[in-house]
């Protein structure tokens, strides 16, 4: 119920950070593709790895 308010509060883009089964996590992130939100999902231990990654989707989808 929580994670389908998110997705319904028009946000931009959902980041998701899962670990291990985190159902919550994961079927949040599937609700948000399926909205067609814009979606990445960062999974491992180092998170520093994808800060190039992070930056150049945010760029792509600024403003809308």
């Amino acid at each position: 119920m929580r994670n389908q308010s998110m997705v319904n509060s028009a946000i931009d883009w959902c980041l998701g950070f899962p670990y291990g089964a985190s159902r919550g996590t994961r079927g949040c992130i599937k609700m948000a593709e399926r909205a067609k939100i814009p979606t990445l999902v960062f999974e491992g231990d180092n998170l520093r790895q994808y800060q190039r990654v992070v930056n150049d989707f945010l760029e792509e989808h600024k403003n809308g």
